[in-house]
């Protein structure tokens, strides 16, 4: 059953890709942009990772965390520039996808192939590609995992859920712009 919003936030602990400690735990009092991606070959997920660390300054500045996780092994996500230089971005591997299930991302072949005919997957294709973000590789993707979005707030309670419905399906950048600045408010 997927996770709801006003549920609370399960809880992980593990290592990020650079070794430190990670406890999603020890985020309380802060809130957090939590983006389950598919795999570091994926372009739309590339896409999404270079939009949101253009806007990473601004919203650490409002004073949200970003988190992501990706299905792909450790040792090739440091070999791509794109995601070892996303400091202070906690990125997460986890090739055995035990966050995966604990945040119940979806795995669908029907919706990794219907993602060609959805809405802007076209342009995100030829936007990705532009900027090179169709060049990583990474030889133990699963290409039937679709990326999930989750805003949590200082309580650890989940405020907004997305869960894609296509490849290149994620929460809107307003969205999350409108979450941070509520923590100004706040």
């Amino acid at each position: 059953m997927k996770l709801q919003e006003n549920s609370v936030a399960p809880i992980f602990e593990t290592q990020d890709i650079y070794g430190h400690s990670f406890n999603l735990a020890d985020y309380k009092g802060k809130r957090i942009l939590l983006s389950f991606f598919r795999n570091v070959a994926c372009p739309f997920c590339n896409l999404r990772v270079h939009q949101l660390k253009k806007l990473a300054p601004e919203l650490k500045e409002e004073g949200l965390e970003m988190v992501f996780v990706f299905e792909t092994p450790k040792k090739h996500i440091l070999m791509s520039s794109l995601h070892s230089a996303l400091q202070p971005v906690s990125i997460i591997s986890d090739s055995e996808k035990v966050f995966y299930k604990l945040y119940h991302i979806e795995t669908s072949m029907i919706k990794f192939i219907g993602s060609i005919f959805k809405s802007g997957f076209q342009a995100q294709m030829k936007m990705a590609k532009e900027l090179g973000l169709d060049k990583i590789e990474d030889e133990k993707k699963n290409s039937s995992i679709i990326p999930a979005d989750f805003l949590i707030d200082e309580k650890g309670i989940i405020q907004k859920v997305h869960y894609g419905n296509a490849v290149n399906d994620h929460m809107g950048i307003d969205v999350i712009r409108k979450f941070a600045l509520e923590s100004q408010i706040v």
